[in-house]
């Protein structure tokens, strides 16, 4: 309890992040893109330039950097005498962000299907850390990514590289460390249930001969 007097919340500004993040994608998601995760066998590749066609992933995109800054800025003030309080508040913000991320993760329709929430993990490593550092994460996920042509390839180089560059800037920081954490987090999802993940995009048109 003594942790109360150390900490100011806004409780408006939780409740506004906690929808932003927590919403499942799912619920935004036309019965194309629908049915196109459901006959999916296997990973499908990153499929960036059908990924950035669908406009929920660009709203996947702002509504998590909105919700992961509010989070992590504006809805915890610590008393500037808690020396641990800053590791204490990340630990919080990492749980409600993991639940987060799971909630886009994890769609259960008959059967139990991972998406890949790249848009929405982007837009929460903005929100979390510097924006160059961010950025420098982003652009090697896509290299790494487009190379491997494997989503777990995107989310595990832009982890490794906010982790460089965080560290190189910062030295061990918590902001960088959650942000790493989350973004290997579908992949694990992914591999505890033995399913892989599901990019959120259109099916591709039946051409007409």
């Amino acid at each position: 309890m003594f942790y109360l007097r150390l900490v100011t919340l806004s409780y408006s500004t939780l409740l506004i992040a906690g929808i932003l993040l927590g919403t499942p994608v799912y619920l935004f998601l036309s019965s194309d893109i629908l049915q196109r995760v459901f006959n999916t066998q296997g990973a499908d590749g990153f499929l960036l330039s059908r990924l950035a066609a669908t406009w929920q992933n660009w709203m996947d995109l702002l509504r998590a950097f909105a919700g992961a800054w509010l989070l992590s800025r504006q809805v915890f003030v610590l008393d500037p005498a808690w020396d641990e309080g800053v590791y204490v508040k990340f630990a919080v913000v990492g749980g409600i962000l993991a639940a987060g991320v799971a909630v886009q993760v994890v769609y259960y329709s008959r059967h139990i299907y991972c998406l890949c929430p790249v848009f929405y993990l982007a837009g929460v490593s903005f929100g979390l850390v510097d924006w160059w550092i961010a950025l420098y994460g982003l652009l090697a996920g896509l290299f790494f990514g487009a190379i491997a042509n494997s989503t777990e390839a995107f989310f595990l180089s832009m982890a490794i590289t906010i982790a460089i560059a965080g560290y190189f800037f910062h030295g061990i920081s918590p902001e960088w460390v959650v942000a790493c954490v989350l973004l290997v987090l579908p992949v694990s999802i992914a591999l505890s249930i033995h399913e892989s993940l599901i990019s959120v995009i259109r099916r591709r048109p039946v051409s007409v001969e």
